[in-house]
């Protein structure tokens, strides 16, 4: 009797769940000629396998263009696609507050168009890259199905002077 209760009591400890989050923030997009912040948005799905330790898939966007005008040139960011698959570590100071770092792989699209002033001239320019990823980041939940999240993520760590970081604020649903 005493094993059996002992089982029940460790598969209660244990809270594997499913959950979906959907956050927005602002991208920091850094380059040796260029810095650009627009605001985006992103799906994060994820599951924890055990009481400290999860996995989880993003999937984001630029919600909104920056422009810049450096001399007689208009330049245009947008971030079409920014995606990555990562290892989740967490622990629970409290019931509600969760604390995470996140650790894996993943890649962005680019897409700039500069133009004159005048409209003349114009050019687009569009890339991809990929690299590992990481990020840190806290979630409150509200009650057992719902979490409000913060968290700042190195989406594109500094390679070859390019690099593309955010700061995100998100609302999880738990299956």
């Amino acid at each position: 009797m005493l094993a059996i209760h002992g089982v029940s009591s460790a598969q209660e400890t244990t809270k594997p769940s499913t959950y979906l989050e959907l956050g927005f923030g602002k991208l920091n997009y850094k380059e040796p000629s260029l810095n650009f912040s627009p605001m985006y948005t992103r799906l994060l799905a994820g599951k924890n396998i055990n009481e400290h330790f999860g996995i989880e898939g993003l999937i984001g966007t630029s919600i909104a263009s920056e422009k810049k005008t450096i001399g007689y040139v208009e330049s245009t960011a947008n971030f079409p696609l920014i995606y990555g698959l990562y290892a989740k570590a967490f622990a629970n100071p409290t019931e509600e507050l969760e604390v995470f770092g996140r650790i894996g792989y993943g890649g962005i699209s680019t897409k700039f168009d500069v133009k004159s002033i005048d409209g003349s001239k114009k050019a687009s320019i569009s890339d991809t890259g990929s690299n590992y990823s990481f990020g840190i980041g806290a979630k409150y939940a509200v009650n057992k199905t719902t979490s409000l999240s913060v968290d700042y993520m190195q989406y594109y760590p500094s390679k070859n002077s390019v690099e593309l970081s955010g700061v995100t604020v998100g609302l999880s649903y738990n299956f």
